[in-house]
């Protein structure tokens, strides 16, 4: 027979169990505890559910390192629990484990969702100006061989990739990656002599 005990380390709840011969520990926030002893629905209302595992959205942020847009995050932590306490079915398991993987995932979409909407929301002193009035110096192609200027093309212009091109120049891709190296290290002298 198994002696199991609680212990108890700041904001963990540390709930050990026996499992073939072998102990586990489960790492839990405190508040959850009383929740991870029922295997059943954590609460009878959507407010008292919030007050119970609120910590757990914070956790979840702390996890993914957010900050900024704190609310936002926050609000959409708050949805996913939600969604989670009206959705769970008491007979899939614990109510802990299913919210904190709710709450996880939505951040990690809202995550998305912020940095493809910073992406494109660029200021017009970032973003290039029309026509030719470019800040970019002129590229001194010039200086390149004519090998080195084709092999840039199917690169940069092209999009092909350096395995793509080996039978063109009938060279390895190793070489290949050196003649790139070296016609792009020229031209990043060139623009700089010029500009000073």
């Amino acid at each position: 027979m198994v002696k199991t005990t609680r212990f108890s380390y700041r904001n963990v709840i540390f709930l050990p169990f026996t499992h073939n011969s072998k102990q586990d520990t489960m790492h839990l926030p405190r508040k959850t505890c009383e929740c991870t002893r029922r295997n059943d629905h954590p609460m009878e209302t959507f407010e008292t559910c919030l007050a119970q595992f609120e910590p757990m959205i914070s956790a979840c942020m702390r996890k993914l390192h957010i900050y900024k847009n704190h609310a936002d995050y926050i609000q959409s932590g708050r949805i996913a629990l939600w969604k989670a306490w009206k959705n769970f079915d008491s007979n899939t398991g614990n109510f802990a484990a299913y919210a904190y993987r709710s709450i996880y995932g939505a951040m990690l979409d809202e995550m998305t969702r912020q940095n493809a909407y910073d992406v494109d929301e660029m200021s017009e002193d970032h973003a290039a100006p029309a026509g030719n009035e470019t800040n970019h110096p002129e590229i001194p192609f010039e200086i390149l061989p004519e090998k080195d200027r084709e092999l840039l093309f199917l690169l940069y212009i092209e999009g092909k990739k350096l395995r793509e091109v080996t039978s063109h120049f009938h060279m390895t891709e190793a070489a290949l990656k050196k003649r790139k190296e070296r016609a792009l290290f020229k031209l990043r002298n060139a623009i700089l002599t010029r500009q000073s």
